[in-house]
């Protein structure tokens, strides 16, 4: 079992595992986030989905409303199938951090997505649709947030996992 000491490598591990549980949290808060902000947006734009419901203005209230909240559930669900990732790298890095689980995997699913994150900017496809700049500059700024808790996450796991074995050899010897 690992005793607390104030020997480099133990600070340095206390500080990595401290660092690597604080991107942990941020990641399931930007999972949170983001269905909460693709809700919004959705609730704001109800009158572009009478088309894709097929609803028009002699459609009964009620009739519009189960429409609309079924869209809505769908919507979510989606968007938390699409969140999932994150909240499990999210957690994943957490326990890691807490010393309670001694994994890679999640550091190679963190690499994964750093490169999944980074094509929408590499294609354009995150400026197509300007219609909302203050939407469009909130989002390049959350994503630049999480694209740095990502790296962190990286940084932080493999630096745990240095002073790990570092700690590990000193009390081998």
């Amino acid at each position: 079992m690992y005793k607390v000491t104030n020997d480099e490598n133990s600070v340095m591990l206390r500080r990595h595992r401290n660092r690597l549980s604080m991107s942990g949290m941020a990641m399931i808060i930007f999972s949170i986030w983001s269905v909460i902000r693709y809700t919004i947006i959705i609730l704001q734009n109800k009158d572009d989905y009478n088309f894709h419901l097929d609803l028009d203005e002699g459609t009964p209230t009620t009739v519009k409303f189960i429409g609309y909240a079924i869209l809505l559930l769908l919507t979510i669900l989606f968007l938390t199938w699409g969140v999932l990732p994150t909240l499990l790298l999210g957690r994943a890095a957490i326990k890691v951090g807490k010393g309670k689980k001694k994994s890679v995997v999640y550091l190679v699913f963190t690499a994964i997505y750093i490169v999944i994150s980074i094509l929408p900017y590499a294609f354009g496809e995150v400026f197509e649709d300007n219609q909302n700049l203050i939407l469009l500059i909130v989002t390049i700024i959350l994503d630049i947030t999480m694209f740095g808790a990502c790296i962190d996450i990286l940084y932080s796991g493999i630096k745990v996992r240095i002073c790990e074995k570092r700690i590990a050899e000193k009390e081998d010897v």
